[in-house]
């Protein structure tokens, strides 16, 4: 009986933990949502524009889902000096990798266009992030809030140390 009764905490305690993040979670949605609301400037939100907000070192809370599967792919041109860097969800990749193939370059008109790195997006955000010293908060999308983070923001965004202007 003693060794079922801890075996019964632990299983509650877990339950407990995990209402407790989910309460987190919620707050920093709900917070991310407020700012958004009452237009401050102190949020930012999607891909380039938390990047650049990440660059600048205007991010102090990184919120990110755990549905987000980005590549951070590089294309060049082997003919000329051509490059540009695009942002593929995993599962579009394979086609993308086809539509590349048979693109041609827009600067030369080559056919040699090559991806030439490809890098998971979100884990350049966390480096990026831990640089700056911002913190980040990866979100469930086990609540409503966490649904509305990923379906409608992307999944990807910042509570900003100050407000930045142009954004």
């Amino acid at each position: 009986t003693g060794e079922q009764g801890i075996r019964e905490l632990v299983e509650k305690s877990t339950e407990l933990l995990k209402d407790v993040r989910y309460l987190e979670e919620k707050e920093l949605v709900q917070k991310f949502l407020r700012e958004l609301g009452t237009n401050t400037g102190m949020v930012t939100y999607g891909q380039k524009q938390v990047l650049e907000a990440l660059e600048l070192g205007a991010v102090e809370t990184l919120l990110i889902s755990e549905e987000v599967d980005v590549y951070q792919v590089t294309v060049n041109c082997q003919q000329c000096d051509y490059s540009r860097v695009d942002r593929v969800k995993a599962k579009d990749m394979a086609d993308y990798e086809e539509r590349v193939q048979k693109e041609n370059c827009p600067e030369c008109g080559s056919s040699k266009l090559t991806l030439e790195e490809s890098a998971d997006f979100v884990e350049e955000l966390a480096e990026k992030a831990k640089d700056t010293g911002a913190s980040i908060e990866i979100i469930s999308t086990d609540t409503e809030e966490g649904m509305i983070l990923f379906k409608s923001f992307g999944g990807i965004v910042a509570l900003l140390r100050y407000p930045l202007t142009n954004y």
